[in-house]
């Protein structure tokens, strides 16, 4: 078998120059004198060995030889005369010991196999031999290629014949001595071969646009191609051949589109086609959309307050005046920030619920995912429990149906820059462009930089971390290359900022999505903004060491936004672009509440690893403009209402006016930027982390002002109140148990409704969904009955046989579920009633029947007209006793007149 590697030719092409045709030269058996010549030496027979090219270079090709027929290794005398034709060393006399033969002139040879041959190319392929005899004019070989047959050759010096990458099978070669002129003893011999690879030239195109890709139906669009070696250029959708459009293999054609239409250019010559294709979308105006996401920024990390008291009045807090953050101030000033925003404790979940709308727990990327290869991550200090073993640490896949996708198919152009962290680089999850985004920069499979400095290549090599760290795709800003110092904040922006002039210049919406990895570890300084943290100026911090890192870092990013915003403005298309200002999970900078409000950082189940700062506002306020009309944002305003990650893909979709079919867990939060009053959303967030980091094995919810935490290690349950206590200090579960109850079932059955995985027992392998707490006086129905009896397994799913402890009702009889068991009615048959029976005697008495359990007792009364019921009859009747389920009371002939009964349960 030969192999020919790929990666070679590709290389040579790569330079620009023309692929000069490499040789593989073989000898069969030992030869004489070709020591030299960089010639492989095989032995006759079946051989399998490594070879070299004729410039002496290492190949991966192996080589087979298998005899088929009478084919034989010839160890005979040597050849007493020259071969004419053969190269060198192969034309010197005697220089054939040893090689293959036929016997008795009949047909023989070796069978040889070529597979992996490189795509566009052809392989000469060529034998060199003769007669033992000296005699070479007239021995024939026959060549056969795969199934056909080649044709017999006359084989003078030697006889060559092409395949390609796409021939199919192996090649037999026949030779035989034909018999003419033949000395006693002669025999056909096969000596050497030789196999060079040859490029084809195809045609090329080096380009195929569109002046404009997004349109109204029946605007003309110029389509503009650049080819090459082409002898046939031919349009599809009815355009047809436009070979003669044009000079040199360059031109254009203009045409009407009526709708979204994708054209497709062939270039053809002799050797094959090749394509290139445009997609014109034809659509109403849509406006840009920039959504500015950064990585582990807190709450506080920021100029922007995003703390009130009661009153409504900012509580700035230490690090409100140490961040310098003014594009982020801006913003908010022209746009409306929400001071209850919250994303997921750590990167991944929140990024895939932004693409996808759904919860974490049900998509089941519910911590990160490692850069490289699917695997278990993070730390974990709970030795009973594991994470599910199922989670989707590959990431995101094909049967996701992500946002930029959507927005692609809808005409936008689709720009991802910075950190991504959809998945290892492994899956296809890791390239931001399996997504849908047309424009990947410098984002993989990585959750944090490598470096951010361009002096060291934004690798981590410096500080000894592995090579899936290293940012991709920003060779340009190695120091070798730009010949400057650059952070890699500035260095993404640049990129951004490029691809947005692109889609300006094409007139298509664009979805920019600048997902920085700032603020991640390891903090560097950006030395643009050190000055600013010197103490030099009054008012102005003294820091040091990570602290200053950190802020430098932030302020960096802000400078990020503004620059965006001024390109924006720049290119005319501020007025027209939606800015969305986010962060993926909370601070990793672990100071203490003082500094930071919140209790925790990232990682942890405490809301300093959960909210977020969240600003929406257009780049540049234009009362006039039509995107602006349709969604107007009330400046400097703010929002107290919950949000979260997952509501991303609904509003960012109805803000682009994109439609979809497929259920989300998202809410569209539009109607919430335009200030419009009520709950539109459930007033509740939800975190479930069965896994280990920062906090171990846990599920949060926050419903209104109230959170619970609920530990899988233990079942314990806290709660606190996030409107009196933001920075959780105090648990008050013992002060309010039918709440903890309440809430707790809640989100078991919220986790259950989204199909989510739990922490595992180490020992058996058995999932640990949450239990409700051992509260077995709370009755959160009041209606007589414990919960925990209602839920004796205390799972919080009403499972069958079951009463729901949230429904006094739970069959709507209109007869509480407690008041049913003292009776013997079914809680769960509507059609099992207390009913009242009464019965007429032959003696004029009446008796009343109703349905009853041992331990009741009841009160009769009677009316005469339905509205008076104030007559008592009779007074603590007991149920009947045990095994009887009904109870019944007489009344002795006396009172003449209508009169009507009632029984009351006591």
């Amino acid at each position: 078998m030969m192999r020919y590697v790929v990666s070679a030719a590709l290389w040579l092409l790569a330079q620009g120059g023309v692929l000069a045709g490499s040789s593989v030269l073989m000898d069969f058996g030992t030869v004489q004198g070709a020591a030299g010549g960089n010639w492989n030496h095989l032995g006759a027979g079946t051989s399998l060995a490594d070879l070299v090219d004729s410039s002496g270079t290492a190949t991966t090709i192996d080589l087979t030889l298998r005899f088929h027929g009478s084919g034989a290794g010839y160890g005979g005398g040597a050849f007493n005369s020259e071969d004419p034709g053969a190269p060198e060393p192969f034309n010197v006399k005697n220089a054939y010991a040893d090689g293959l033969y036929s016997n008795n002139h009949t047909e023989a040879g070796i069978d040889i196999t070529l597979s992996e041959l490189a795509p566009n190319t052809s392989y000469t392929i060529t034998f060199y031999g003769g007669r033992n005899d000296g005699n070479w004019s007239d021995a024939d070989v026959t060549v056969v290629v795969g199934s056909g047959d080649g044709g017999k050759v006359t084989h003078r010096a030697a006889c060559s014949f092409v395949v390609t990458s796409d021939s199919s099978g192996g090649i037999r070669l026949n030779f035989v001595d034909d018999g003419s002129n033949v000395s006693s003893g002669a025999n056909a011999t096969l000596a050497a071969m030789s196999i060079e690879e040859v490029p084809n030239l195809l045609p090329t195109i080096g380009e195929f646009l569109a002046d404009d890709y997004y349109v109204a139906a029946g605007d003309a669009v110029t389509l503009e191609w650049r080819s090459d070696k082409a002898t046939s250029l031919v349009i599809d959708q009815g355009v047809g051949d436009v070979t003669g459009v044009g000079v040199d293999g360059s031109g254009s054609f203009t045409v009407n589109v009526e709708q979204t239409t994708t054209y497709t250019l062939t270039a053809a010559n002799d050797e094959g086609a090749v394509t290139e294709s445009v997609r014109v979308v034809v659509g109403d105006p849509r406006p840009n959309i920039l959504f500015f996401l950064v990585d582990d920024m807190g709450w506080q990390d920021t100029s922007v307050p995003f703390h009130y008291d009661g009153s409504g009045n900012p509580v700035r807090g230490v690090y409100n005046d140490r961040y310098r953050t003014p594009s982020m101030e801006t913003l908010a000033a022209q746009g409306r920030k929400f001071t209850n925003a919250y994303a997921y404790s750590i990167c991944s979940p929140t990024r895939v619920s932004i693409m996808t709308g759904m919860h974490a727990a049900r998509h089941h990327v519910t911590t990160w995912t490692h850069p490289e290869t699917p695997q278990h991550t993070g730390g974990n200090s709970v030795a009973h429990l594991d994470s599910p073993a199922d989670w989707r640490m590959a990431g995101m896949d094909a049967a996701d149906i992500p946002l930029p996708k959507m927005l692609k198919q809808a005409g936008y152009r689709t720009i991802h820059a910075g950190k991504a962290h959809f998945g290892p680089n492994s899956e296809p999850s890791g390239d931001p462009r399996f997504l849908g985004f047309d424009v990947n920069i410098a984002g993989h499979g990585a959750g944090g930089p490598g470096s951010y400095l361009g002096s060291q290549n934004f690798s981590g090599t410096w500080r000894g971390a592995p090579a899936f760290w290293d940012v991709p795709g920003l060779d340009q800003y190695h120091i070798g290359n730009y010949g400057q110092e650059v952070f890699l904040t500035e260095a993404l922006t640049l990129e951004m900022n490029r691809e947005i002039e692109r889609a300006v210049a094409d007139g298509v919406p664009f979805f920019a999505y600048m997902s920085h990895y700032a603020v991640h570890v390891p903090w560097t300084n950006d030395e643009r903004f050190t000055a600013n943290y010197d103490g030099s100026e009054p008012g102005e911090p003294n820091l040091g060491g990570q602290e200053l890192a950190f802020a430098t870092i932030v302020e960096g990013v802000d400078k990020s936004l503004g620059d965006i915003m001024a390109r924006l403005e720049q290119l005319g298309v501020a007025d027209d672009t939606l800015v969305i200002f986010y962060s993926d999970n909370g601070s990793d900078l672990r100071d203490g509440r003082e500094e930071s409000v919140l209790r925790g950082y990232k990682g942890t189940k405490w809301e300093g690893a959960f909210r977020v700062p969240f600003i929406v506002g257009w780049a540049k306020l234009d009362g006039t403009n039509s995107f602006q009309q349709a969604l107007p944002i009330p400046a400097n305003t703010r929002d107290e209402r919950v949000i979260n990650c997952e509501d991303m893909f609904s509003t960012v979709a109805a803000v682009a006016g994109v439609a979809y079919d497929h259920d989300v867990d998202g809410y569209d939060l539009s109607p919430y930027f335009r200030g419009v009053e009520g709950e539109l959303r459930p007033q509740q967030f939800i975190q479930h982390f069965p896994h280990g980091h920062g906090s171990d094995h846990f599920v949060v919810m926050r419903q209104g002002d109230w959170k619970i935490i609920h530990e899988y290690s233990n079942g314990t349950t806290q709660l606190f109140n996030l409107a009196d206590d933001v920075g959780e200090a105090t648990d008050v579960a013992d002060q309010h148990p039918e709440l903890v109850m309440s809430m707790t079932r809640h989100l078991i059955q919220e986790l259950e409704r989204y199909g989510a995985q739990y922490s595992r027992n180490v020992d058996t392998g058995g999932e640990i969904p949450p239990k409700l707490p051992n509260l077995p006086a709370v009755d959160v129905d009041e209606d007589g009955v414990a919960d925990l009896t209602e839920d004796a397994n205390q799972n919080g799913l009403v499972d069958p046989g079951e009463t729901d402890p949230d429904n006094d009702n739970t069959d709507g009889d209109n007869v509480p579920d407690g008041d049913e068991a003292r009776l013997g009615t079914d809680p769960l048959d509507a059609a099992s009633r207390f009913d009242v029976l009464p019965i007429r005697h032959a003696d004029g008495s009446i008796e009343l029947r109703w349905p009853s359990a041992p331990g009741a007792t009841f009160t009769i009364r009677s009316s005469h007209d339905l509205s008076d019921w104030s007559t008592v009859v009779a007074d603590a009747v007991p149920a009947a006793g045990a095994g009887a389920v009904e109870t019944s009371y007489v009344f002795a002939a006396g009172e003449s007149g209508r009169r009507f009964f009632q029984v009351e349960l006591n």
